[in-house]
């Protein structure tokens, strides 16, 4: 029976419960954000110890190929590789390469894969899985931005149950010359064969953007 428990901390911390591991815990910030010839480098978390660097390519204003590390170093551990694309509605106000206010939306696809029980007496087993989140914002300035993001998991191991994960969460970002933070709560959990667990979380995340490619032109 589901119970409204910290249950990724019970998750973490050995609960009873068998699960895959997530592609990846912590949900991207606002969306809106990079355009065609930039790079965004930086890295994401959960209040309970997962998540792992993270990485975007603008190959256009609404295309984005994205790439990261899922990982956690506790009791019986994981550590999975990811990959995806993103497209994005952007409806902020643009003045030459610097954007402004405006709503912004985005789908972000992928797939991971990896292993889990790091620290197990039973060994490593392969894992991996699929996810797919969406996000709506606003941003009131260049500077500050608002935003809800939803995502969904469906992930599998070795010798564990396959798992559906989801996870919802709204927050606040922020943005000083090329870096931005962002932090979002809200709720997350998994259900599968074994079972269910749903808690609160809150999530972090922080990330460098530079233009890498691409003639000024294409970015105007």
């Amino acid at each position: 029976m589901s119970h409204w428990t910290s249950a990724l901390a019970l998750v973490l911390l050995g609960a009873c419960t068998p699960y895959s591991p997530p592609v990846r815990s912590p949900l991207p910030g606002a969306p809106g954000e990079l355009g065609v010839g930039q790079v965004e480098a930086g890295g994401a978390a959960t209040i309970h110890a997962t998540g792992g660097p993270t990485m975007a390519i603008g190959m256009t204003d609404w295309l984005a190929v994205e790439g990261g590390g899922e990982g956690y170093s506790g009791r019986e551990g994981w550590a999975l590789g990811y990959a995806g694309t993103r497209l994005s509605l952007n409806g902020r106000k643009r003045r030459k390469r610097v954007l402004g206010n405006g709503p912004a939306a985005d789908l972000g696809i992928g797939f991971g894969a990896g292993a889990i029980g790091f620290g197990s007496k039973e060994g490593l087993k392969p894992a991996g899985g699929g996810y797919a989140d969406i996000g709506v914002g606003y941003h009131l300035a260049r500077q500050i931005a608002l935003f809800i993001r939803g995502g969904a998991q469906y992930t599998g191991a070795r010798a564990h149950p396959a798992t559906w994960w989801w996870h919802v969460g709204a927050g606040p970002q922020v943005t000083l010359g090329p870096v931005s933070f962002y932090a979002a709560g809200g709720a997350a959990g998994f259900t599968n064969a074994a079972g269910d667990e749903h808690s609160y979380t809150v999530d972090f995340g922080a990330a460098l953007r530079f233009d890498a490619f691409g003639s000024p032109r294409d970015r105007d």
